[in-house]
C-alpha cells in the first residue's frame, strides 16, 4: 500500500482552542496578519452554533526538515514566552483566530467594521432568537463594542457571552440565581442549550494533518492551492520564515538592498528609475538562478528557490546586487531609462543573473563583440516576445547558454536562434503595454544620433530627465487622419508615432504636417535643411511629411522601422510586399 504524508481527522473545537492558548498550535512566520470583518466573524459563529461546516483546517506537524520555519503565537493567545509548537497552522488562520478571540480570550475581538476601520467587539448569542427556529441564526449573533455589557445586563437581556462557552455551567448558575429560578428562564436556557450552545461546545473541525516528513516545496505548493486567507503567498514569504529560524531577517536585508539598488520602496523613492519595479522575488530568483547554474543545474522553480540555504544567499546576494546595478547601466545604453519602458521585467532578472555568471567566469569579459552579442540577445528577447508568459524554462536556458556565448562560444543561445519578428506586426502595435512597442521606442532613441526633438534638437533621453514631458505622439495628427478617411488601426499604430516633447506636440496640434513643419522650424530657429536632418533621426522621410502623403509616409516608415529591428536582432524579419499598404 502506498504511504501518504497526511491524515484527515476531526478535532474538537475546544481542543484546538486549548492548543492555541497553550502555544502548542502556532502560525508559521509567513502567515501575515489579516483580520476578518465584524460581519464575517458573526456569520462564522452562527455557522458553528448550527454545526454547519466551516471548511477544513490544514496543519503541519512541527519538527521535520521541511518545517524549519520561525513561528509565532496566534493573535490573542497568552504571550507567555514562545514554546516550541507541536503543529503549525498553514490554512485556517482567520477562522481559528476569530473563534479563539471570540470563545477563549478574555479580551475583545480585534476586527474591522464595514468600512475597513479597526474596531473591537464582544459577541453574544440572543438566547430567545437562537431558540426560535423561524429566526435566521445570524440575527441571533449580537456584536457589542469593546466596553461590553455588565453581567446583570446580560441576564436581563438573556444574552449569552460567547466567551463564556467553556464556563457555561457557571454562567447558568448565576443566570438562574438572578432570575430566582424562574421556570420560563430555565426553559429558555434549555432550548438555547439544545439549539445552539451544545453545538458550539461539541463542534468538530475537519483537519488535514501533514506529517513532519513533508518537504518544504510541497508545503509551498499545497499552501498556494488551498490558501483561503485572501493574501497572495510567494516563495519569498516562505524563505523569509525559513531564514528567520537561522537568525537572518530576509525582509530587512531586502530593504537595505532597495537602498543600494535605488528601487521604489514604500515611500516611492526612485533614485534609479529603470529598476524601480524590481521586487524582492525578482532578486531572489536572480540569486537562485546564479546559485543553481554555478552548480551545473540551472533552476528557478519554487522548489529551487525554497532549497536556497542561508549560506547560498550570503555567497551570492552582494554579487547579484552589483549585477542589478550594472544592469541599469546596460539598459541606459540600450536607451531604456524608465521602469515603464522596460519591455519585460523577467528579462531584467535574467540579465542580472547572466552578468553575474559571466563575471564569475571571466572578470574582464567585456569587449566590443561581447557587448554586441549581449544587445542582440536582449533585442531578440524583446521583438521575438520570448519573455511573454511563463518564463521559468527560458530563464534556465539563458543562464546556461548566454554567458558562454558572450565569452566567444559558437553555439547561439536558443533565445537568439528561435526569435522571429514579422514586419506586419508593426501595424498592430498601438499601446505601450506591448514589449515590441517599448522596444521600438528605445530603438528610435538609438538610431543615428538618437531621435532628436523637433523643437529643441536635443536627444530624447537627455530631455526625459529635464522635465520636458517626452511622450510618444502622432506624426500625422489623429484629427487630420480621421478627416481624410484613415482608420484608427493605421493612424494609431507605432508606425505613425514618435517620441516628442509636449512643446513640439502642441505645435503639431491637429494640423497637417505641411502646416506644422513651418511652425516647428520657426520655433526651433533652424533652417529647413537642419529640420529635415532632425526629422530623419525619427526614421521619417521629411519630404513625404511635407507633402502630407500619409500612404507614402506609412510605407516608408514601416520599412525603416523594420530595418532597425533587423539590425537590432541581427537577422532578417518576415516581410511581404503588402505589409504597409493602406487601401
Amino acid at each position: 500500500m502506498p504511504s501518504t504524508t497526511f491524515d484527515a481527522v476531526e478535532k474538537r473545537l475546544t481542543d484546538l482552542m486549548r492548543e492555541i492558548a497553550e502555544g502548542r498550535a502556532q502560525l508559521p512566520e509567513f502567515q501575515r496578519d489579516w483580520k476578518w470583518t465584524d460581519e464575517q466573524i458573526a456569520s462564522l459563529i452562527a455557522s458553528v452554533t448550527q454545526s454547519f461546516p466551516i471548511h477544513s483546517i490544514l496543519t503541519l506537524e512541527a519538527g521535520g526538515a521541511g518545517t524549519e520555519f520561525k513561528s509565532r503565537l496566534f493573535s490573542g493567545a497568552p504571550q507567555t514566552g514562545n514554546p516550541d509548537p507541536e503543529i503549525l497552522v498553514l490554512d485556517g488562520q482567520q477562522r481559528l483566530t476569530s473563534l479563539f478571540q471570540a470563545i477563549a480570550s478574555e479580551n475583545a475581538v480585534e476586527t474591522l467594521d464595514a468600512r475597513g476601520n479597526p474596531v473591537k467587539r464582544h459577541y453574544y448569542l440572543d438566547m430567545a432568537r437562537c431558540a426560535d427556529p423561524n429566526i435566521d441564526r445570524e440575527e441571533a449573533v449580537i456584536s457589542i463594542p469593546d466596553d461590553r455589557l455588565k453581567r446583570e445586563q446580560e441576564f436581563e437581556r438573556s444574552l449569552f457571552p460567547v466567551s463564556e462557552t467553556h464556563r457555561s455551567d457557571d454562567w447558568l448558575l448565576d443566570y438562574m440565581e438572578h432570575w430566582k429560578g424562574a421556570d420560563d428562564k430555565r426553559q429558555l436556557y434549555r432550548q438555547f442549550k439544545d439549539s445552539a450552545l451544545d453545538h458550539l461546545r461539541m463542534y468538530n473541525v475537519p483537519v488535514i494533518q501533514l506529517g513532519k516528513q513533508t518537504p518544504i516545496e510541497a508545503i509551498c505548493n499545497i499552501f498556494i492551492k488551498v490558501n483561503t486567507s485572501g493574501i497572495q503567498l510567494n516563495e519569498f514569504e516562505l524563505l523569509t520564515a525559513k531564514f528567520a529560524a537561522h537568525g537572518v531577517d530576509l525582509r530587512a536585508d531586502w530593504a537595505a538592498r532597495v537602498e543600494q539598488l535605488g528601487t521604489e520602496d514604500d515611500v516611492g523613492d526612485k533614485r534609479e528609475p529603470v529598476l524601480s519595479r524590481v521586487r524582492e522575488m525578482d532578486f531572489i530568483r536572480a540569486v537562485t538562478l546564479v546559485t543553481t547554474t554555478s552548480r551545473g543545474n540551472p533552476g528557478v522553480r519554487p522548489r529551487d528557490v525554497l532549497r536556497l540555504t542561508v549560506d547560498d544567499y550570503r555567497d551570492w546576494a552582494d554579487v547579484v546586487t552589483s549585477a542589478f546595478r550594472k544592469t541599469a547601466g546596460i539598459l541606459h545604453e540600450l536607451k531604456v531609462f524608465e521602469a515603464r519602458d522596460v519591455p519585460y521585467g523577467s528579462q531584467v532578472t535574467a540579465l542580472a543573473a547572466v552578468l553575474c555568471l559571466v563575471q564569475e567566469k571571466q572578470k574582464d569579459w567585456e569587449t566590443v563583440e561581447s557587448r554586441e552579442r549581449l544587445a542582440r540577445w536582449f533585442w531578440n528577447g524583446v521583438f521575438g516576445e520570448m519573455y511573454a508568459g511563463t518564463v521559468e524554462g527560458l530563464l534556465r536556458r539563458d543562464c546556461a547558454q548566454v554567458p558562454a556565448w558572450l565569452l566567444g562560444a559558437d553555439d547561439v543561445p536558443e533565445t537568439v536562434a528561435d526569435a522571429s519578428f514579422a514586419a506586419s506586426r508593426l501595424r498592430g502595435l498601438r499601446t505601450r503595454q506591448s514589449a515590441a512597442y517599448k522596444g521600438i521606442y528605445a530603438l528610435l532613441m538609438r538610431s543615428g544620433s538618437g531621435a532628436l526633438d523637433f523643437v529643441t534638437g536635443k536627444p530624447t533621453e537627455e530631455q526625459q530627465f529635464a522635465d520636458e514631458q517626452i511622450e510618444i505622439h502622432h506624426v500625422f495628427p489623429k484629427k487630420w487622419c480621421i478627416d481624410h478617411g484613415y482608420t484608427k488601426e493605421d493612424f494609431d499604430s507605432i508606425i505613425n508615432r514618435t517620441p516628442l516633447s509636449l512643446r513640439a506636440n502642441r505645435l503639431i496640434g491637429k494640423r497637417a504636417p505641411s502646416d506644422y513643419l513651418p511652425l516647428v522650424q520657426r520655433e526651433a530657429e533652424v533652417d529647413k535643411g537642419r529640420l529635415d536632418e532632425i526629422v530623419r533621426t525619427h526614421l521619417i522621410d521629411p519630404d513625404l511629411l511635407a507633402q502630407d502623403s500619409f500612404r507614402s509616409f506609412y510605407l516608408a516608415r514601416g520599412k525603416a522601422l523594420t530595418g532597425a529591428i533587423e539590425a537590432a536582432m541581427g537577422k532578417p524579419v518576415v516581410r511581404s510586399d503588402t505589409d504597409f499598404n493602406i487601401p
